[in-house]
């Protein structure tokens, strides 16, 4: 049975709610994913985001370039990775900011620490966005073009 991966982003403190990565057959339309939304906190009373993907779902063509930008006005980077798309997702509030799965990324990510130079792109395979692990990491205002070398799916 083939599972559906997704890309899973993630703040270095909290994951956003999944945006997902189809791979489509040629010809399918390039891909751009962008972080979009604020964050805002009043003391002893709220703490709010709107940090969503723009669009929700995207398909690319193998072969194709995924665009990923950071565009949320956070301070900090986001990490956008392949998942699979059930068992792998947060699905309560507690998981979003406690993600088992996502929580494994930011000291790959950051191996000398969150001081030490980054580790960019994680690749769990081959270079390209192709296999559950396989995680970019991108900066507040920056914009990543990558790859996508996972195979076509029916």
């Amino acid at each position: 049975m083939q599972r559906r991966r997704t890309l899973l982003g993630a703040g270095l403190a909290a994951v956003l709610t999944a945006g997902a990565l189809g791979i489509g057959p040629a010809g399918a339309a390039p891909g751009a994913i962008v972080v979009k939304g604020r964050l805002s906190f009043s003391p002893n009373r709220f703490v709010h985001s709107t940090q969503h993907y723009e669009p929700g779902r995207r398909t690319v063509a193998p072969g194709g370039l995924v665009t990923l930008s950071n565009r949320d006005g956070a301070a900090e980077p986001h990490t956008f990775t392949i998942v699979d798309f059930g068992p792998d997702l947060p699905n309560t509030v507690e998981e979003v900011f406690n993600c088992e799965f996502c929580n494994q990324f930011f000291p790959q990510h950051f191996p000398a620490g969150e001081d030490g130079p980054p580790v960019d792109v994680l690749n769990a395979g081959p270079a390209g966005l192709d296999e559950v692990g396989d995680s970019v990491l991108v900066f507040p205002g920056e914009t990543r073009q990558l790859p996508v070398s996972a195979p076509a799916r029916a």
